[in-house]
């Protein structure tokens, strides 16, 4: 076995890395409370101080519960469209896609999702696609959006707009 360490890069994993659970730092009742009210919430803390960390155990905490779907998506790949919001919607469908392939395969139909993109308008597709998620999932959907704020521009509007 490994000795720990202090990680200051990526999410902790308790296993590997000295670390204090995100649940102790954050007001997890609080935070449910949000989600059960449909209300956005945004955490905001210096950079390395685990807000990656504390979504991840969010997510799963709520998966576990089996009332929402949650699902975690990182949004930083989504900087190089810079102000072409075109492109940037086309990444958040294809992060969301890749999110889904990777952490909950069969989640939904991909090729149906594709066909839902493909239909869409401009700058709609993101929306498009999270409106008949929500119409086809079994639970509510939780999405917890990452780096954000690396989105600028027509990009972050587009993605403001459409959620």
């Amino acid at each position: 076995m490994r000795e720990k360490f202090f990680n200051t890069e990526g999410p902790m994993k308790p296993e590997q890395h000295y670390a204090i659970p995100s649940f102790a730092r954050i007001d997890w009742q609080e935070i449910q409370c949000l989600i059960e009210r449909e209300r956005y919430f945004l955490l905001h803390a210096p950079r390395q101080t685990g807000k990656t960390t504390a979504m991840l155990e969010m997510v799963k905490a709520l998966n576990e519960a089996h009332h929402y779907q949650a699902i975690y998506l990182n949004l930083e790949s989504s900087q190089v469209a810079r102000n072409d919001a075109e492109l940037g919607d086309r990444q958040f469908c294809d992060t969301l896609l890749q999110g889904v392939r990777a952490n909950y395969p069969g989640l939904f139909d991909e090729r149906a999702a594709r066909q839902i993109i493909a239909e869409a308008a401009s700058m709609q597709r993101f929306r498009a696609l999270l409106s008949w998620w929500a119409l086809n999932s079994t639970r509510p959907i939780v999405l917890f959006l990452d780096e954000v704020d690396a989105l600028i521009g027509d990009t972050l509007i587009s993605l403001l707009r459409q959620l």
